[in-house]
């Protein structure tokens, strides 16, 4: 029996009854000296691995799908036969019923220019543009409308010209060249609906009308044009100044043609000036490009009329960069009588559109323009409304035009002068 008072004992505990304390600290939840700890918890499944074993699952079975559905194999397989095929007396085939299948090609046989064709006619404009072509997306768009026309399909012919304004519209938010090709797009999508103009329903004619409204009335503001060609300027003085000083001059020579030569001898010449000469001369060239923003900015919201006695900027009289400013200040210039006739014809096509629903559906024109939205009724020429004359179930309609007179509707074969007229319905 142990000794619990003696000298081998601890607080009445023999010492062989003591804990050893040199043994290991059990982990927690262990219960005893010959417990087994507990299973460490299973670590939870990555969410990202979940997501790519997903993805995964949905592109492989895609895959299988289109091998199933669509196997390459398919396509260089021989095309049927024509399930009916007739031959004159000759034995020449005149009519035939099913594919039309000649003799096979082999494309490596084929002559180098019949490829290059192709691709020349697939995208010929590859080169200058940036990805993704809206001239080619402007004449898609104009040949929906016509082929639409083409087949009676009116309805559809009215969808694709709307489309095409809201795009057209859209693009004058970009640069000069891109609003001239806004305008460009606008002007054949409407004269691509022309041969089916005359075919709407007062339905048609109401749904061309109110989205003609809705797409001027969203059309984007001058000042996004303004700060990108803003933009284009002081970046093109940048050019300049670049090619100075890395002696490249000769390069705009070849781009911008023999004209710039004096600003050129002058540049040369500067070389040999203080350098704060040449410092003052990019300053002034700048400032330049900031008097011609301002201006453009003042001109392109106000009409035609409002333009013809405004000044033009203050410039200097000694302006040795002018030729450099003749080529890259002067973008927006012809762009505003292209705008001017756009605005102007797409508001007549707009406000046709809703008078002839009228005459349509109530056998008389409406005997005045009140109620209509001023986004269709107000002349881009004289800032006034648009000249209208109702007689009975005709009417007419056209703007002052450039010359700002109103000539009585008269206009010439184009339908531009001396009163700008919708063209021939």
């Amino acid at each position: 029996m142990a000794d619990r008072g003696g000298i081998w004992s601890r607080g009445g505990v023999p010492v062989e009854e003591l804990p050893d304390p040199f043994a290991p600290i059990p982990l927690p939840g262990t219960v005893g000296p010959g417990a087994e700890p507990e299973a460490p918890p299973k670590p939870r499944r990555s969410r990202r691995r979940v997501i790519f074993y997903s993805i995964a699952a949905v592109l492989l079975l895609t895959l299988l799908w289109l091998i199933v559905t669509a196997p390459l194999s398919r396509a260089l397989e021989p095309l049927d036969d024509p399930a009916l095929l007739l031959l004159s007396q000759e034995g020449r085939p005149i009519a035939r019923r099913g594919a039309i299948k000649e003799a096979p090609v082999v494309a490596s046989a084929l002559d180098p220019l019949t490829t290059a064709a192709f691709v020349a006619i697939e995208d010929r404009r590859f080169h200058r543009h940036w990805g993704i072509d809206p001239r080619a997306i402007g004449r898609a768009m104009v040949w929906r409308i016509e082929r639409a026309a083409a087949l009676d399909k009116s309805g559809e012919a009215v969808d694709w010209t709307l489309a095409a304004t809201r795009f057209g519209l859209a693009l004058t938010a970009g640069s000069a060249s891109d609003a001239e090709l806004g305008f460009a797009t606008i002007n054949e999508a409407r004269r691509a609906l022309t041969p089916a103009f005359g075919k709407l329903d007062p339905s048609e004619f109401r749904r061309l009308g109110t989205g003609v409204e809705a797409a001027l009335g969203n059309r984007p503001l001058p000042d996004n044009l303004i700060e990108n060609e803003r933009a284009s300027m002081l970046a093109a003085v940048q050019r300049i100044q670049d090619s100075y000083r890395e002696r490249r001059l000769g390069e705009l020579v070849s781009q911008l043609g023999k004209d710039i030569d004096p600003a050129i001898d002058y540049l040369d010449k500067l070389r040999a000036e203080d350098p704060k000469e040449r410092a003052q001369y990019f300053e002034d060239f700048a400032t330049e490009a900031e008097l011609w923003t301002a201006h453009y900015d003042q001109a392109l919201h106000r009409n035609a009329q409002q333009r013809v006695n405004m000044p033009g900027p203050a410039l200097k009289s000694d302006r040795p960069w002018r030729r450099f400013a003749r080529h890259f200040f002067r973008s927006i210039e012809p762009l505003l009588a292209v705008r001017d006739e756009c605005l102007a014809r797409t508001r007549l096509l707009g406000l046709n559109a809703l008078l002839l629903a009228e005459c349509k559906a109530n056998g008389a024109a409406p005997g005045s323009l009140t109620g209509l939205s001023k986004e269709l009724t107000i002349d881009p020429y004289s800032g006034k409304e648009l000249i209208y004359r109702p007689d009975g179930a005709f009417f007419l309609l056209y703007s002052i035009g450039e010359d700002f007179k109103d000539d009585g509707g008269e206009t010439n074969q184009s339908g531009t002068a001396p009163d700008l007229r919708l063209e021939e319905l």
